[in-house]
């Protein structure tokens, strides 16, 4: 629960101050960084939980699939964007 209301809070932040800088013409680029922002997230939620899935595997020879690792890539996604 705690990843998902940080993860609204980045869309308030990244689009949010955006608009907060631009002049009127500039929905386009708030679209933009909402994009951007939820293209991180997804990424580094998907590469953390195969990473970690991989690991795992190799690790004990089964493969699971670890939410918490995906919510951990997840917020890595958002601080590096």
């Amino acid at each position: 629960l705690g990843t998902f209301i940080l993860w609204g809070g980045w869309y308030g932040f990244n689009p949010g101050s955006t608009l907060g800088i631009s002049t009127a013409g500039y929905a386009d680029v708030a679209a933009l960084c909402t994009i951007n922002t939820t293209l991180a997230a997804a990424a580094g939620s998907v590469s953390a939980m195969f990473t970690e899935s991989i690991l795992e595997r190799r690790r004990t020879g089964l493969t699971t699939y670890d939410i918490t690792m995906c919510m951990n890539g997840a917020l890595s996604g958002l601080v590096g964007i």
